[in-house]
């Protein structure tokens, strides 16, 4: 991380926005190699080869997503100008731990100069080229669940158009001591700038409790607020422990911070396009009305950068997207505004990471006019979509690059209008595939607020079948420009499609075992939310080891999740009980998918061999016990009403010999409590007439109440209450069970019952 004490407005001087990338990204005059080395490699070996080879190393990647995908670490080395790149990059493929070794290239942003000057959003509407946005919105207008990446040279997140749709790591902010003390004011289970600004959290004016204050003055809660050294929001620890600092919105790969600010321009412009804050009666509106946009910087202030930077940043969204499987954020996308003439393995291998994490890597075709490949777009990961500029009129932008082999779609590109930083007037119009990227980037995620389970290649095939355009055929692999009307239509038709299934370990089993239920899914994206539900007759929260009949599980990048339940064995015997597992695709539990799946679960209680199962009816009972280990009980075993579990009866209750178990509660409730307080209710319980210690009796009680006992010396009797969870006795408890000849308390008072006692049985 940078110095603490570093002003968070360093980076808002600006260069020229329009100037030419420096041909030397970071001021360095010599070429950089990077050398990818086998899985378990150690860095005594590696630095051994790079001191006899006369290099010199600047840092190394290895990142959680190379690791999980069994790669090696990469160095980034440079190479002395007294040597041959060439024969460096020969030497270091000799041995033979070095799987491939490269020219670190050099790449750049993908705009055209152009004239600041206020525009329209032609490239947003119906008409022409446009991507019919307007009419999309009619059925969504962004979700703030969904995260997109701007890998480019920042965001200016102060601005005003831009800084509620800013991304914010839940991983990072969840670690902060204040963090449950927020209110997320839209129920969305998420912490947003939404909610920072909402009036539940901020007045206007400081929230000590919340560390949150107006630190640059501009009327809103903005990240420039939360980077600011005094907010406390940074605590400079790894809180989401993925190797970055106090990454709250995003990262630096230029100056290795926490502190994205734009630069340059480009970022914030491509930023504006994809999700600037729609019907807010300021400036434009992107795309997306709601979106989290994450801030990955790795172009410098003049645009241009190097792709060891561009691997940083690809695998550092993918890494997010892996660590926030819980949240129920979706991350969609990369927007990549930017690229080169060479090819890169190690930016390729980053792609095909991204990909198989299910993130659509969405890039400029580039802007020399030529059919020649430029890169990261003509790289073929399935998860690429390679755009074109378009003009207003629908022709092919005349500096736009083309190929049917390689580039996908077309977009609106020329003369786009949209936000810029602050420091340089908030908006203008800028040119390029730079530009069109955006509207793709921004359009796969308006898509996936719409239907939130879509997989990237679905998302994809949606887009690509766009709408016809003369200019474009033989031009793009498709001959379309992008149709948000289409790709909607597009959606809705696989969406048909979507398969739910649930399987349990088993069908049938008995109290006392775990029931595993797999759910499996397809054409459903990697982290999508489904909710379950456990139903049954006589199936209740406490036959389960967890207490829960509901719960929520997220899809990996199979389609599967799976959670297990331990039913409880309950002493009580209700013959075989049928479970039912729904599944459902809203925490409401209201849109049920798949289909109902029913286990069948044994009943375990005692058996007539090993003694009796009795029961009693809905009136005074006097039930005796034989020569086993008998179960009994005085209410009937079917009755559910909690009015009639014994409501004003006083049963009788002789286990006789034999190890007896009396049930004066289970599945269903506390039997005896007549629900009446202030009321010690001595006209319901169970009277028990022979409890035996020495013969292992014991009484039946939930673990999950309190329970009182006093010793009457009178009658010679323990007295068992319900109590109220105050810990101490009085009139408001419930007298549920007199057990004669039982003296447990050698001096007077009340005691409260422990579960773990040999004479309780809880369930």
């Amino acid at each position: 991380m940078a110095d603490a004490n570093r002003s968070i407005q360093s980076k808002r001087v600006l260069p020229g926005l329009l100037d030419e990338p420096d041909p030397s990204p970071g001021g360095r005059s010599s070429e950089q190699v990077l050398i990818q080395w086998a899985t378990g490699t150690t860095r005594t070996r590696r630095i051994q080869a790079h001191r006899e080879l006369g290099t010199k190393l600047i840092e190394t990647i290895h990142s959680e997503p190379m690791k999980a995908n069994g790669e090696g670490p990469l160095d980034v080395i440079i190479v002395p100008i007294t040597s041959s790149t060439k024969a460096i990059i020969s030497d270091y493929t000799k041995q033979s731990d070095v799987i491939y070794a490269e020219i670190n290239q050099q790449v750049s942003i993908q705009f055209v100069p152009n004239d600041p000057g206020r525009g329209n959003l032609w490239g947003l509407s119906s008409s022409g080229a446009g991507i019919k946005a307007d009419q999309a919105w009619n059925a969504t207008k962004g979700s703030i669940k969904n995260v997109v990446g701007i890998i480019d040279t920042g965001i200016d997140y102060t601005h005003p158009d831009l800084y509620k749709n800013i991304f914010l790591n839940q991983g990072e902010i969840k670690g902060l001591s204040w963090f449950k003390s927020i209110v997320d004011s839209d129920s969305d289970g998420l912490i947003t700038f939404w909610d920072l600004n909402d009036s539940k959290n901020w007045n206007g004016t400081n929230n000590i409790t919340l560390h949150l204050n107006d630190y640059n003055s501009n009327g809103y809660i903005d990240a420039g607020d939360l980077l600011n050294n005094s907010s406390g929001w940074a605590n400079s620890e790894d809180n989401d422990g993925n190797g970055y600092i106090d990454d709250l919105i995003g990262w630096d790969f230029v100056e290795n911070d926490n502190d994205p600010m734009d630069a340059n321009g480009h970022g914030t412009h491509a930023a504006g396009t994809i999700g600037a804050i729609g019907n807010n009666g300021i400036g434009v509106e992107g795309v997306n009305f709601q979106i989290q946009m994450a801030a990955i910087r790795f172009l410098d202030a003049k645009g241009g950068g190097f792709s060891s930077g561009a691997v940083r940043s690809t695998d550092y969204f993918t890494d997010l997207k892996t660590r926030d499987q819980n949240s129920g954020n979706i991350f969609v996308a990369t927007n990549n505004s930017w690229g080169g003439k060479d090819s890169s393995q190690s930016m390729n291998n980053a792609i095909s990471r991204a990909n198989n994490a299910g993130i659509l890597f969405i890039a400029a075709a580039g802007n020399e006019a030529t059919s020649t490949a430029s890169y990261p777009a003509a790289y073929s990961q399935s998860n690429i979509i390679s755009v074109a500029a378009l003009t207003s009129s629908g022709g092919l932008a005349s500096y736009s690059n083309y190929s049917k082999a390689w580039v996908d779609i077309g977009a609106p590109g020329s003369d786009i209008y949209s936000t810029l930083p602050v420091a340089i007037g908030n908006y203008g119009t800028l040119s390029g595939t730079s530009m069109a990227t955006p509207h793709v980037t921004g359009a796969a995620a308006l898509l996936a607020s719409m239907f939130p389970t879509a997989t990237a290649a679905q998302l994809k095939e949606a887009l690509l079948d766009g709408k016809a355009n003369s200019s474009l055929t033989s031009k793009t692999l498709t001959g379309d420009q992008l149709d948000l009307t289409v790709a909607i239509k597009n959606l809705k038709n696989a969406a048909e499609n979507i398969e739910y299934t649930l399987t349990p370990s088993a069908t049938s089993l008995n109290e006392g075992q775990t029931l595993v239920t797999v759910v499996s899914t397809s054409n459903v994206a990697a982290g999508t939310s489904l909710y379950w539900s456990l139903n049954g007759t006589g199936i209740n929260a406490s036959d389960l080891s967890s207490g829960k009949l509901t719960g929520r599980g997220a899809t990996d990048k199979n389609g599967q999740f799976s959670f297990s339940q331990t039913l409880r064995n309950d002493l009580t015997t209700e013959g075989i009980e049928r479970l039912t597992i729904k599944l459902f695709s809203d925490a409401s539990r209201t849109l049920q998918v798949g289909k109902t799946v029913i286990v069948e679960i044994n009943d375990t209680s005692p058996s007539p061999g090993f003694g009796q199962m009795l029961w009693g009816r809905n009136s005074n009972d006097s039930i005796t016990g034989g020569s086993g280990n008998d179960t009994i009980s005085g209410i009937p075993s079917t009755d559910t009403s909690s009015s009639t579990l014994g409501k004003g009866q006083v049963d009788i209750l002789t286990g006789g010999s034999g190890a007896d178990t009396f049930l004066i509660a289970d599945n269903r409730g506390t039997f005896y409590d007549d629900g009446i307080t202030n009321n010690q209710g001595s006209s319901d319980y169970a009277r028990i007439k022979d409890f035996s210690l020495t013969q292992g009796d014991k009484i039946q009680i939930r673990s999950d109440s309190q329970y009182l006992f006093n010793y009457n010396a009178a009658n010679n009797a323990t007295y068992i209450y319900l109590g109220n969870d105050d810990n101490w006795f009085s009139n408001a408890d419930e007298l549920i069970a007199r057990v004669d000849n039982l003296n447990l308390t050698p001096n007077s008072g009340t005691w409260i019952i422990n579960s773990s006692s040999s004479w309780i049985q809880a369930v």
